[in-house]
């Protein structure tokens, strides 16, 4: 929560509190290390020859529910976490480097974002803060505008308003300006103010003049003036405030203070292994391996078998880890670089937030935690995917922190909401907004609902007005979607293989005595497929150019593999100086290629450098010229070889507003916003309005949305991720307090924006699917959960997960997928008994086949991180383990019966007579057993455990007093007070269990044929088997294993990088 205007006095030294804290923490853990024994002589650390793994962190390993209630999974050791404040040096003899040393948790929190082509991070620090209606960053936006704005020459051509337009000029500046004498005041010493920090005042003095003298010009000259205004009000208010909101780009490199590294590993040490994301500097005297680039790291994330490298020297997972040390390393120097110009807090980083691709599976969310763990990082976050986070820079954006002129923009842009959900007195605003992040190496998108509403809370006793306005902003995730390999880099590779061909018919065209070793390059055409032959089987010139443009299936391919004759830049199976020169001529047409697509994209032809033509055939060992003109890759090839890519992304997007707008009532979409460099080219809005304007046989999938409402972000496109995702997570952090906690600050005019960051969270982001092969031949459509099912509160160990709704066949082979599209499943998690017996033997148990295939049921359970367990059970229902507390008996005189008699258990009907009287809510028709009691139960654990019948079912919300459960005979009226007979008064504090944070507790009640009544925090749990043996042996006993990670959607041919291309 924050107030537009805060002005609480400040303490005179703002770290007090923080040094004695830093103390308190070093102290402890020299505490803690004197405690530790010493390790036994001739022990030494055993060196990491594998890819990092670790166990399931505690964060996510649900804790095991009260009374048994949390199912039996195989037990996984918890990681000991190293002492940061006395991790040993650095060991020449380790495989690894050590993790870094925190002496000093910096208090903020980094946000980083480790990308497929470059990375960013993401600094938030709680130092000093200056809330200001015009932030600095903004105000420097604004003067930069005006200054480009007097530079310019707005008539263009009109020689009359050009004229005009100078004496404007001429005259602002000697309105605003003194003679410093060398001549009168001049529009350029005007702008060299503007851009220099003289004068504070000039800029609020140059605005007003502009308002004063606009109404002085032509008719024409006004309306220019008044529209360059506008922009540059426009560009100042859309700047993001990220000064007063202290968020910083960090500057990964002090020589350039560039805020944006490639993602790429230089190996500075073998042994152990140290990685730089910069190469040596020119001069240093480095090995080999310092100056080989490996690039693409990203892609193979999560896949510990990757290695990169001469021979797979190193393993893929080991750089990334080298890479985000490095990150860290380098953030840790700029808190301390910029410390006293900035006021950053002291300390070392040791909250780090990081990002993932939105489609990409658990176990990279889960590989990404456990590398930054490994570098002594306290605490990981990544509960941001890489669209939520681009979600979240959007509404940053918007609301920055003026909050009484963003909040009546944002409700002027939106939909009022009639009537209000929650208070008919108050407004509501909502808006549905899709974000598009085209990525250097994935496509990331996310569709959201985001309701604004006025909670003011009405006026104190003393009858005082709230002169200010209390606002809450709610975002909804409706869904998410994207491509794990389908980005800028896959745009650059198409253009790659394009080059590719443009020097193969370059060399066609070489004289023979000017090949390889004297060798006639022509030779090879023998050899080409016939398609690219006449029929005296001479080359047809062109035509590989022609094949690689064509969108025909297979002609491209075909072109391709007859391309890599004569230009050889694949390099995975080849040894020692074919292999070097392979990558050599790779790496330069890939530079080559990325520089085309960028002049490409901007609706330009590309004229091929012809030194750097020369260089790549120097390369490939050809010499001379064989004349013609100069390479020119046209602007129209380039458009027809991406716009299947690109139309393929933006039906991804369509089918996720369709599914969750178009299809569920007709909402309107209202924005769409585009993040990644990519979306800067016509060609992607173009793709988009062609996606959304597609027509289809049921009106009702037309989409309901306004083309003009497009927005391309541009500066901030490839931080967008690492800003959103670290200013929600900053106002996560914070405290917010209640609309009646901040009443004095309402009285005095404040307005207040609370965002409810973790309803993010409470909502699952994919559709999902579960089966096999289907008779078909394609995968299995069981459905399991869809984009936007709330996460309940299943039971009462404070964890937010969601349970398929029945019981389906497990296969010998069970897998779910992930809907990419309306078509296009992605394989997600499996699980097999074979595999998980072997990775957690039971001993002496062999299951049975027979048993398995025909009597196990499965359900599918998944987390808001869309990790996911299987429950097994044999048999046709569950049993639930109710535990031996009860909370209320149906007790009956001596030769009297309550149950199956007619009679209704009721809730809370109310007190007769009294202004809440009520019928109440019947719970439970005790006239028929066999109907109503179809639930098993047990008290007792074990495989002799007792069972007896039961049912239970959800209850309403608590009174104030908790619940009232009442038995009330069939035909009695609400105000016959003897009617109704009182059971059990049960308060939530009798319930044991943890609640959600910021969700409504769930209740149920159940009750057993013996008369117990019980209450229960969410549903009573299963009845917990210890194993899969017990799942066979005892029918209703039901085991949790976690599923196993599917492969990612992995495709060799769509990385750049795998020495394929």
């Amino acid at each position: 929560m924050r107030e537009e205007r805060p002005d609480a006095d400040r303490p005179s030294n703002p770290w007090a509190d923080w040094n004695e804290f830093a103390r308190d923490y070093t102290s402890s853990q020299q505490r803690q290390q004197q405690r530790r024994p010493e390790p036994e002589p001739g022990w030494e650390p055993e060196p990491v020859t594998q890819p990092f793994t670790r166990p399931r962190p505690r964060a996510e390993q649900p804790p095991p529910r009260d009374g048994d209630t949390r199912l039996h999974e195989a037990p996984a050791p918890e990681p000991q976490a190293a002492d940061p404040a006395t991790a040993p040096a650095a060991d020449p003899d380790e495989d690894v480097a050590r993790a870094r040393r925190v002496t000093q948790p910096h208090p903020g929190l980094v946000a980083v974002d480790f990308g497929t082509s470059s990375s960013t991070a993401t600094l938030y620090d709680i130092g000093r803060r200056d809330w200001m209606l015009f932030s600095p960053q903004q105000q420097r936006r604004l003067l930069g505008e005006l200054s480009s704005l007097l530079r310019d020459d707005p008539g263009r051509g009109n020689t009359a308003l050009s004229a005009e337009w100078h004496r404007f000029v001429q005259n602002l500046a000697e309105r605003l300006l003194r003679s410093d004498g060398s001549g009168p005041p001049s529009a350029e010493r005007l702008v060299a103010l503007l851009r220099s920090d003289t004068d504070s005042t000039i800029g609020d003095r140059l605005i007003l003049e502009l308002e004063r003298s606009r109404p002085l010009c032509s008719p024409a000259l006004r309306r220019l003036v008044t529209t360059r205004l506008s922009e540059a009000y426009d560009a100042a208010f859309r700047e993001p405030p990220l000064d007063s909101l202290r968020l910083f780009r960090v500057e990964l490199d002090p020589s350039t203070r560039a805020t944006e590294l490639r993602s790429a590993a230089y190996v500075v040490r073998k042994r152990p292994l140290t990685v730089s994301m910069l190469p040596p500097s020119e001069g240093d005297e480095a090995g080999e391996d310092a100056r080989r680039e490996h690039r693409g790291l990203k892609q193979r994330l999560g896949r510990p078998d990757a290695r990169t490298g001469p021979d797979g020297e190193f393993a893929v997972e080991d750089l990334i880890r080298g890479v985000l040390s490095d990150l860290l390393a380098r953030t840790d120097q700029y808190l301390a670089r910029r410390r006293n110009s900035e006021g950053f807090a002291p300390g070392e980083v040791n909250n780090v937030l990081v990002t993932y691709p939105t489609m990409s599976p658990p176990r990279v969310r889960q590989a990404l935690q456990t590398m930054v763990e490994a570098d002594g990082v306290g605490r990981v976050i990544t509960r941001f995917d890489e669209a939520v986070g681009a979600a979240m820079f959007f509404l940053m954006r918007e609301f920055g922190g003026v909050f009484d002129l963003s909040v009546e923009a944002f409700a002027a842009r939106s939909r009022p909401v009639l009537p209000p959900r929650e208070n008919a007195n108050r407004a509501e605003w909502e808006q549905h907004v899709l974000i598009v992040d085209i990525g250097g190496g994935t496509t990331d998108i996310a569709l959201l609902r985001l309701e604004l509403a006025d909670r003011t809370p009405a006026a104190g006793a003393d009858g005082d007005p709230h002169y200010g306005r209390y606002y809450r902003l709610t975002p909804w995730l409706l869904g998410t979607t994207g491509e794990t390999q389908r980005g800028g880099d896959y745009l650059t590779l198409l253009v790659f293989n394009w080059l590719k061909a443009v020097i193969a018919e370059r060399i066609i065209r070489t004289p023979a005595q000017d090949g390889p070793y004297g060798q006639d390059p022509r030779k090879v055409i023998a050899v080409f497929d016939d398609r690219f032959k006449d029929s005296a089987g001479q080359y047809v010139p062109g035509s590989l150019l022609a094949a690689i443009l064509s969108p025909k299936p297979g002609t491209r391919e075909t072109a391709r593999e007859n391309v890599q004759l004569l230009v050889p830049t694949q390099w995975k199976d080849k040894d020692g100086a074919a292999a070097e020169q392979a990558r050599q001529v790779f790496d330069l047409l890939w530079d080559l290629a990325e520089r085309a697509k960028i002049t490409l994209g901007a609706e330009k032809s590309y004229l091929l450098p012809q030194e750097e033509v020369d260089q790549i055939m120097s390369a490939l060992g050809y010499s001379g010229d064989p004349g013609g003109p100069g390479e020119e890759l046209r602007h129209e090839d380039f458009a027809t070889l991406i716009r299947p890519v690109l139309a393929d992304i933006m039906r991804l997007a369509a089918d996720l507003v369709r599914g969750q707008l178009t299809e569920r009532g007709g909402a309107a979409l209202d924005r769409v916003i585009f993040t990644g460099r990519s979306s800067r080219m016509n060609l992607v809005r173009e793709e988009l309005i062609t996606a959304f304007s597609e027509r289809r046989p049921d009106e009702r999938g037309q989409i309901d949305w306004d083309p003009s409402s497009v927005w391309i972000e541009d500066e901030y496109a490839k931080h967008a991720a690492s800003i959103g995702s670290c200013w929600a997570e900053s106002l996560r952090q914070e405290v917010h307090p209640d609309p009646k906690e901040v009443e004095d600050h309402l009285r005095r005019g404040a307005v207040w924006l609370q965002v409810d960051v973790e309803n993010l969270f409470f909502f699952l982001r994919g559709t999902f699917t579960a089966g096999g092969q289907t008779g078909s031949g394609s995968a299995g459509t069981t459905p399991l959960f869809s984009s936007g099912d709330r996460l309940p509160q299943l039971g009462g160990d404070g964890q937010l997960i969601i349970r398929n709704d029945r019981w389906i066949g497990l296969t010998e082979s069970f897998q779910v997928y992930r809907q990419k599209s309306t078509s296009e499943p992605v394989y997600w998690t499996f699980f097999r008994v074979a595999d998980y017996l072997q990775a957690n033997p039971e001993p002496g148990f062999a299951y049975d086949e027979d048993v398995w295939r025909t009597d196990i049921r499965a359900m599918v359970e998944a987390d808001t991180d869309m990790d996911m367990h299987v429950l097994l059970c044999r048999g046709p229902a569950p049993h639930y383990a109710v535990g031996h507390d009860r909370h209320g008996v149906l007790d009956a005189p001596p030769g009297e019966r309550h149950l199956g008699t007619p009679a209704s258990i009721v809730v809370n009907p109310g007190i007769p007579g009294s202004m809440t009287d009520g019928v109440g809510e019947p719970v439970f028709d005790l006239s028929d057993l066999d109907t109503l009691l179809t639930a098993t139960f047990v008290t007792e654990s074990g495989e002799d455990a007792e069972t007896f019948r039961g049912v239970f079912a959800e209850l309403p919300p608590p009174a104030p007093y908790g619940w009232r459960f009442y038995l009330r005979p069939h035909g009695a009226g609400t105000q016959d007070a003897g009617a109704d007979t009182l059971v059990a008064t049960v308060s939530p504090s009798q319930v044991t269990g943890r609640d959600v944070p910021g969700v409504a507790p769930r209740f149920t009640v159940s009750l057993d044929e013996r008369g117990d009544l019980r209450v229960h925090r969410g549903d009573p749990p299963f009845r917990a088997a210890s194993g899969l043996r017990e799942v066979e042996r005892v029918p209703g006993t039901v085991f949790r294993a976690h599923m196993f990670s599917g492969d990612l959607d992995y495709r060799e041919a769509y990385d750049p990088f795998a020495g394929v291309h």
